[in-house]
């Protein structure tokens, strides 16, 4: 992939994983599986870690997921969420 692809690329990847954040967090109306939310992000960052001139401070791979909706409330698990270390 050269460099004009790898921008591209990493320009709709990003653009794709901000609208499923905005499906999950604020509609709470998901369209993926969690696990293929993953590999998009993990898609995202390879190519950013590839092509680290296209690494956006915006990108979604620098920040967690997108505001919540005002019906969300903070809970607190007893079991540690190891997936929240994504």
């Amino acid at each position: 992939m050269d460099k004009t692809q790898a921008k591209v690329k990493i320009e709709q990847l990003s653009k794709k994983i901000e609208e499923h954040n905005y499906r999950y967090y604020v509609l709470d109306q998901p369209v993926i599986s969690d696990s293929e939310y993953d590999a998009l992000l993990k898609q995202l960052i390879h190519l950013e870690e590839a092509h680290p001139e296209f690494k956006s401070p915006d990108s979604p791979s620098q920040r967690i997921g997108a505001k919540g909706s005002a019906g969300n409330r903070s809970v607190r698990h007893r079991v540690k969420m190891y997936s929240l270390d994504n």
